[in-house]
């Protein structure tokens, strides 16, 4: 399976066209909190698991894995208001629930332009393993704020 970008050439993709969001409720009456409030910088890092040996004539072989990708949201400035981050911390500082914090119920929310009026969103939730495609009419507002 390959993607291809959408944008022309030269171009960037747009960091406001990818949004990351944690439930802060149930799996069954999900609350969705977005990812990022007050992070200066994040994005996607990809660790390959690279391993060098060298054998006993000399001879170096490098191997890698399948990339596990992590995406740290660092600084985060703590905020009463988000629920969600209450949740990570309650996980992490107080409870110290390992577990926990590795099952997480998010939401990746990929927005693609399909043309001037529509946009196409590709949209994975962790807990099902499922990807959702829908195509939706560009909104004024924030179209997020009617998705989650």
């Amino acid at each position: 399976m390959s993607f291809k970008f959408n944008t022309p050439p030269g171009q960037t993709i747009d960091r406001k066209q990818y949004l990351c969001c944690g439930n802060s409720g149930t799996e069954a009456a999900p609350k969705w909190g977005k990812l990022g409030k007050r992070v200066e910088d994040s994005s996607a890092e990809m660790d390959w698991g690279e391993e060098t040996k060298q054998d006993i004539l000399g001879d170096t072989y490098t191997t890698m894995k399948k990339p596990v990708i992590s995406q740290p949201f660092d600084p985060c400035e703590l905020d009463s208001g988000d629920e969600y981050q209450q949740k990570i911390w309650n996980h992490a500082v107080v409870d110290q629930d390992a577990a926990a914090l590795c099952n997480q119920d998010l939401l990746r929310i990929h927005m693609r332009e399909l043309d001037e009026l529509h946009l196409v969103l590709v949209i994975a939730r962790r807990s099902d393993h499922r990807r959702v495609i829908r195509i939706v009419r560009k909104h004024p507002r924030d179209l997020l704020q009617h998705l989650i």
